[in-house]
């Protein structure tokens, strides 16, 4: 459907964490998406693959990080530095909704908001999950977070 040059139903994308950053990546280039739902994601390859590596290895390794991403590029065929949610941000104009758990170890919610400041939007919303990590949004945020999702859904009709 989407290699017609217009589409005209509500094709949006929903992604979390990892998903989320290329969903972002995906709304800043591609106007035929109608909308995104974005949980948990960074907002920045280089400084999560720092992140991830300092929680697992307490110690400063710049040059291990470093290593490890021009690597990823090399095997995978991409310039790491390109990923950078937060700036993709910056390209999206289609409605929006972000959450992210408070108590995220793995991605701070500091990333999500870092997102959701850059987005140009004007239909946009960010839903932070008190008490929530990683992977329990829908757990924690449960029938509160479910109406929001439904409603910023409907809202798309």
């Amino acid at each position: 459907m989407l290699s017609r040059k217009s589409a005209n139903t509500n094709i949006g994308i929903w992604g979390q964490s990892l998903g989320g950053a290329i969903g972002l990546q995906a709304l800043s280039i591609e106007p035929r998406l109608k909308f995104g739902i974005i949980e948990s994601t960074f907002s920045d390859l280089s400084q999560i693959v720092y992140d991830y590596g300092n929680r697992i290895i307490p110690i400063k390794l710049n040059a291990l990080h470093k290593f490890l991403l021009w690597r990823a590029g090399l095997i995978a065929h991409f310039p790491p530095k390109s990923i950078v949610p937060s700036e993709s941000a910056k390209s999206i104009h289609q409605p929006i909704l972000l959450a992210h758990g408070t108590l995220d170890r793995r991605i701070k919610i500091e990333y999500g908001e870092e997102i959701f400041r850059n987005i140009n939007s004007s239909e946009k919303q960010f839903i932070p999950i008190s008490g929530a990590s990683h992977v329990n949004l829908w757990e924690i945020g449960g029938v509160n977070y479910t109406d929001q999702v439904n409603n910023f859904l409907d809202s798309l009709e």
